[in-house]
């Protein structure tokens, strides 16, 4: 096994210079970035995040959830204890979404 040393110097100059450096040898490598040009004013903030949420009463091994959100939406499940739950979700159109679960649960979700 080799006692290498490798020392990276990373030049903050538009070319990023990368030394790597083993006892006497020594290798430089410069990358030409293209430049990203001037910032812009920001523009205006997006609209806030939608959310939903599902009640299920009634323990179900899979939930049905219409959130009606147009998009496909990161989806949380909770037990009636408010436990994290995890289950297979799937995403049946922009509005509809199950959770299948390997037992019957009663609980909540949120879509977001």
């Amino acid at each position: 096994m080799s006692d290498a040393t490798y020392t990276v110097i990373l030049d903050e100059q538009p070319d990023v210079v990368a030394t790597f450096q083993e006892g006497d040898s020594t290798i430089s490598v410069v990358v030409d970035l293209p430049s990203a040009g001037a910032l812009g004013v920001p523009g205006p903030p997006g609209p806030p995040g939608a959310t939903f949420q599902h009640v299920q009463a009634v323990a179900a091994e899979t939930w049905t959830i219409n959130h009606n959100l147009g998009v496909y939406p990161n989806i949380s499940a909770m037990d009636h204890q408010n436990e994290v739950v995890y289950g297979d979700v799937v995403h049946l159109n922009v509005n509809t979404a199950e959770i299948h679960f390997s037992a019957q649960i009663s609980g909540r979700a949120v879509a977001s």
